[in-house]
């Protein structure tokens, strides 16, 4: 204390340094918002796309954290950014760890948060569509076979029919010309 002042060294206080906390507002493909599901953020087989937005809880000015991300399997290495919101792009069939933290610029990080990502395979690829397509081409295939052995039946009772007619019409005229014959005999003999 001198003359009524009161004078601190800033040097001499301890530094308060709490780690920062980051969170995420928004999880969005196509301009829709997504939820999340048991801790688990699953896209439709038809969106590839996500955009999340996100911040941190931190007791410096916004303007001093830096933010790291990267996505797992595959990307190794943080990418760094000011920026507070991603965009992943091109996601493929499969399960993805999205890591993200944030930096003070005096070197304190935030515990890394990580959000699970599931792209299911597109529907033509799923195992049960695959069994059904494969079901309803073998039962075609049966189809037109039965089908097809159907109309070689019928024509095959066709045949047999007029077969059948042909030989009862030979048979009869061959025994109406063999009795024609036999009075036509009788007739030359009785003469």
């Amino acid at each position: 204390l001198d003359n009524g002042f009161t004078y601190w060294n800033i040097h001499s206080l301890p530094v308060y340094q709490q780690k920062p906390i980051v969170y995420v507002n928004l999880f969005s493909s196509a301009g829709k918002e997504l939820k999340m599901n048991d801790g688990v953020l699953e896209l439709a087989d038809h969106l590839q796309d996500l955009t999340v937005d996100f911040g941190a809880i931190a007791h410096v000015m916004n303007d001093r954290i830096v933010f790291s991300y990267r996505l797992l399997p595959g990307q190794q290495q943080w990418i760094t950014s000011k920026e507070r919101r991603i965009s992943l792009a091109g996601l493929g069939q499969g399960t993805y760890t999205l890591q993200l933290k944030a930096v003070h610029t005096d070197g304190v990080e935030s515990e890394v948060k990580e959000i699970k990502i599931y792209v299911p395979a597109p529907i033509w690829m799923r195992w049960w569509f695959i069994v059904l397509m494969f079901l309803l081409i073998t039962a075609s295939f049966y189809g037109v076979y039965r089908y097809r052995l159907h109309q070689i039946m019928k024509l095959q009772g066709l045949r047999n029919s007029i077969s059948r007619d042909l030989h009862d019409e030979i048979g009869s005229s061959v025994s109406s010309m063999n009795m024609l014959a036999t009075v036509r005999s009788e007739e030359h003999t009785s003469e």
